[in-house]
This record gives structure tokens, C-alpha cells and sequence, in this order.
């Protein structure tokens, strides 16, 4: 039995359409591209396409539009080429974005796809699909826009949205965490898994229903857990050690803090429409000192070290388990490139994880792991 780790990542600008496309996208994906065949990695982009699709409107009043359209497309196809994989993602705040004094002005009200109104929605997934399909078929025809990801995790209520999945032959989400809860707009704490999939009901993104039913939802990992933001903001060696029993390096540390030095020069705090509008009350603050949660696996966010012990950990569970035997057990990852300056922290994730856990893990793209969970009827469900 293998860990096929599945690396997402949601492609996309900041959450206000704010950041230069060159260098919050485009440059880590080529980055990653050029270091992906040393280590046989692959990437699986859920790529932000109304983005896309609204830079593409507004190439004749802004001409720098041209270079950022075309070099998004360039590398869609490198990324294809190169054995990756490209999947859609979309934030409905987008849905009718407008270019005002330079900037783009998005629906901040209308951050939810399960929220959005159902024709917005429809039209939305609709086009996404069908841009990628257009750009992509014609030089790779086997390709297919087969999974989504809801813009941050938003596909509640699922109700209205896995109807509209299944007509446009998206046959698969991965939108969901275990645990993960934004009382605005989601919780996943019920979720059937945080790493196995499951066939979902028609009504219910969270929930096993019959296997003809729903889509295929492909959680992204989660540990569950008592948790400190506190200690891991004033000591966080002592915090890895304590949650996950790694013994991160100084060199990790330092990636961590540099990054979020750098997103706050190009992202500030104040411009973060998630953080502006956070209510902090007694309870926020009693969480940040001790409280439970989902951390996802997040390699632009967990250091290496810890990032490659929460995989060996998972590993010996499910050896134990019943899963054990099934020869692959895809394993999805999330990341955002718009949150880092480098890849150093990936590159350490791959050098670990050759070093420790070679013959345990491969990776593959989340396209594969949809085609294995069907082929091998890996997967929960509610079967009578």
C-alpha cells in the first residue's frame, strides 16, 4: 500500500482580484514546473477561470492585459504538458467584475458559489469548464474538466450546487475539509472523512449517499486536535513538537516568517476581506489560547518536517486499518502559490519525503485519483 499524495492548488490572485499576476502565480507554478521531474512531482492546479475569463474582457482599455492572458494559457498548457493537471475553481465574486481607476472591483457580498444565485452559478461553472476544454482539448483531446473546488471552500448549501456539477459532467469536488468550519458559510465538523472519499448524496456535499447519487468528494486532509495559535505564534518549535512530534529547523522558521512578511507587504492584513470582517469575541480569543481544530495539509503553510511526519503518522494508521488493503490511497494536499516568495519549504517536502517515505509514497494528480477511486470502487457510500 502507497500514500498517493495529491498536491492542489488554488491558482488564483488575492481574494479582492488585488496582486501582480507575474508574480503571485505565474513565476511559482514555473518554478514548481522546473523542479517537478528531479522528484516526479505533479501539481494539480484548480485554476481560478472567471479571473481569467474577465482579464480576457478588458485586453483593448488595459494592453498589459495581453502579456497576462496569454502567459496564463502558456503555462495551462506547460502545466498539461508536463504531466500535471489543471481542474476549475472558481469565487463568484467575480461573476460581473469591473475595472475601476485601475483596479478591480469585485462583489464582496457574493463570495459564496453555494450562496450565489443558481443562474449566476450555472453560467459561472458552465464557462469555466468550457474555457479550459476549449484551450486544453485541442492539443491534449484525452483531457476533461472532471473536478471543482469551490473559491475558499464556499459550496455550502450543496444543494443547489452538486445539480449543476453533474450537468456539466464535473463528476468529482474537493472543496471539503473535515473540521473545517467558517460560520458564515460552512462546516465540514460532520464530514463522512477527512481522507477517504466518498460518493456524496445529491443534497448533501458531506454526506455518503448512493454511488449514482452525487459526485466523488475528495476531502483534503485534516488532522483534528487540540490547538494553540499562541504557542505556535511565540514558540513554535515547542508547538510541532507538542501537536505533531517533528523537530522543525531553524531554516523552516525562517521560511515561515519571511513568508508572511512578504504576503503582508503584498496582501495587507487590512485588505483581507475574511479578516476585516472576523468577529472577535471572548470565545475567539479563548481559541487562540487553547481550543480544538482542523489543520488542513497545507504545504505552503505546515513546515516540512512537519508536513512529512503527519504523512508517516497517516501511513501506520491506515496500515492498521482496513484500507490497508487497497495498493493506493490518494491523499489530497492543499496550497495557495500567492502565498509564498519560494519553494524552498516544498523542496525540503520532497528531499524528506525521498529520504523517509520513498517506497511508501508517489505522487499523482487529482484527475488519476478520480479515475482510481471509480475503477477500484474506493470510496464510501450509502448503497442499499
Amino acid at each position: 500500500m502507497k500514500l498517493a499524495i495529491v498536491l492542489t492548488n488554488d491558482w488564483e490572485l488575492f481574494g479582492d482580484g488585488s496582486g501582480d499576476y507575474f508574480e503571485v502565480q505565474h513565476e511559482r507554478l514555473a518554478e514548481f514546473l522546473d523542479l517537478s521531474g528531479e522528484y516526479d512531482a505533479k501539481i494539480s492546479l484548480f485554476a481560478e477561470v472567471l479571473q481569467q475569463i474577465h482579464h480576457r474582457k478588458y485586453i483593448e482599455s488595459e494592453s498589459a492585459f495581453l502579456d497576462i492572458v496569454n502567459a496564463w494559457d502558456d503555462i495551462v498548457l506547460r502545466t498539461i504538458r508536463e504531466g500535471s493537471d489543471v481542474q476549475l475553481h472558481l469565487h463568484p465574486q467575480w461573476i460581473n467584475a469591473k475595472r475601476e481607476n485601475g483596479k478591480w472591483s469585485l462583489n464582496m457580498n457574493n463570495t459564496s458559489i453555494g450562496l450565489a444565485d443558481s443562474k449566476d452559478a450555472t453560467l459561472a461553472i458552465s464557462e469555466g469548464k468550457s474555457y479550459l476544454e476549449s484551450l486544453i482539448k485541442p492539443i491534449f483531446p484525452e483531457y476533461s474538466c472532471k473536478v471543482f473546488r469551490a473559491g475558499a471552500y464556499c459550496i455550502e448549501p450543496s444543494s443547489g450546487i452538486i445539480p449543476i456539477l453533474k450537468e456539466n459532467d464535473i463528476i468529482a469536488d474537493s472543496s471539503v475539509t473535515k473540521g473545517l468550519v467558517n460560520k458564515d458559510f460552512f462546516d465540514y465538523s460532520n464530514a463522512e472523512s477527512n481522507f477517504i472519499p466518498w460518493h456524496t448524496k445529491l443534497t448533501d456535499i458531506k454526506a455518503a449517499g448512493r454511488q449514482s447519487e452525487g459526485v466523488v468528494e475528495l476531502p483534503i486532509y485534516s488532522t483534528i486536535g487540540v490547538d494553540s495559535p499562541i504557542i505556535r505564534k511565540f514558540s513554535p518549535k515547542l508547538y510541532y513538537k507538542l501537536k505533531y512530534r517533528a523537530n522543525v529547523g531553524n531554516d523552516e522558521l525562517q521560511w515561515i516568517a519571511e513568508k508572511e512578511r512578504i504576503k503582508e507587504i503584498r496582501y495587507p492584513r487590512a485588505n483581507r476581506y475574511y479578516k476585516a470582517n472576523e468577529k472577535k469575541h471572548l470565545g475567539y480569543y479563548l481559541k487562540a489560547i487553547l481550543g480544538i481544530s482542523a489543520n488542513q495539509l497545507d504545504y505552503d503553510f505546515l513546515p516540512a518536517s512537519a508536513f512529512v511526519k503527519i504523512l508517516d503518522e497517516l501511513y501506520k494508521k491506515i496500515e492498521k486499518s482496513d484500507y490497508n488493503k487497497h495498493s493506493y490511497i490518494p491523499i489530497i494536499a492543499s496550497g495557495h502559490f500567492k502565498d509564498i516568495h519560494n519553494l524552498n519549504n516544498l523542496k525540503k517536502i520532497f528531499k524528506l519525503l525521498n529520504e523517509k517515505m520513498s517506497n511508501r509514497t508517489e505522487f499523482w494528480t487529482i484527475s488519476r485519483a478520480v479515475d482510481f477511486i471509480l475503477e477500484n470502487k474506493l470510496g464510501k457510500t450509502n448503497e442499499l
